[in-house]
């Protein structure tokens, strides 16, 4: 039982790390309030359900736009995928635009 519990809770800590990171990254990107939308499964992870591997960011059209232009290299050709700047995946819509 208490081994169960030992390794529920350092998992626990574990997935708040690698949350608090990814924010950390975020911070840097110096996004305003409106700008981006934190999706996929980083509520999951906020509530201590699941672990994250990165954090989907949804940004305004034209948030992205600027950071095709600054980051070119980290823009996939699938429209589907968006760019990713470390940890983070930046969309510019959770559902693709037709």
């Amino acid at each position: 039982m208490w081994i169960i519990f030992l390794k529920v809770r350092y998992y626990k800590v574990i997935m708040k790390k690698s949350l608090e990171g990814y924010l950390k990254e975020l911070e840097v990107l110096s996004l305003q309030r409106g700008e981006y939308v934190i999706a996929g499964s980083a509520p999951l992870a906020l509530r201590d359900i699941r672990d994250i591997e990165d954090l989907d960011v949804v940004v305004r059209k034209d948030i992205y736009k600027r950071f095709s232009i600054k980051y070119p290299e980290h823009v996939s050709d699938n429209p589907f995928a968006g760019m990713v700047l470390n940890n983070l995946h930046i969309l510019n819509s959770w559902l693709y635009d037709y």
